[in-house]
C-alpha cells in the first residue's frame, strides 16, 4: 500500500498550507457523539445522542462548528445510523 501524505492537496486554492489546512473542518457524527477536529489539531466533541432527537442534529452541527471559525471544506464520516442495528459490539 502506497503511504498517504498528510498535506492538503495543492488544488485546494490559496498556495498557504497552513490557511488550508485551518479551513477543512472534519465532523464525526456518532449515535451518541458529535465530533470535529481540523488539521491544525484544533478538536472539539459535544454529546448529542442521535436516535433520540435526529431532527437536531443541523443545529447541533452548526453549533459544533462554530467554535473554529471560517470553514471552507467540510469532510464527514457517519456511524450514527448504524447505532441502533446492532445488538451489541460483538453482533
Amino acid at each position: 500500500m502506497a503511504e498517504q501524505s498528510a498535506t492538503v492537496p495543492p488544488r485546494l486554492g490559496t498556495g498557504n498550507p497552513s490557511v488550508e489546512q485551518a479551513q477543512i473542518l472534519g465532523l464525526d457524527i456518532g449515535g451518541a457523539n458529535l465530533k470535529a477536529a481540523t488539521l491544525t489539531g484544533q478538536a472539539r466533541s459535544i454529546p448529542f445522542a442521535l436516535w433520540r432527537d435526529p431532527a437536531q442534529l443541523p443545529r447541533q452541527l452548526e453549533t459544533l462548528k462554530a467554535g473554529f471559525g471560517p470553514v471552507a471544506h467540510v469532510v464527514v464520516t457517519m456511524t450514527g445510523e448504524l447505532c441502533d442495528c446492532f445488538t451489541d459490539k460483538s453482533a
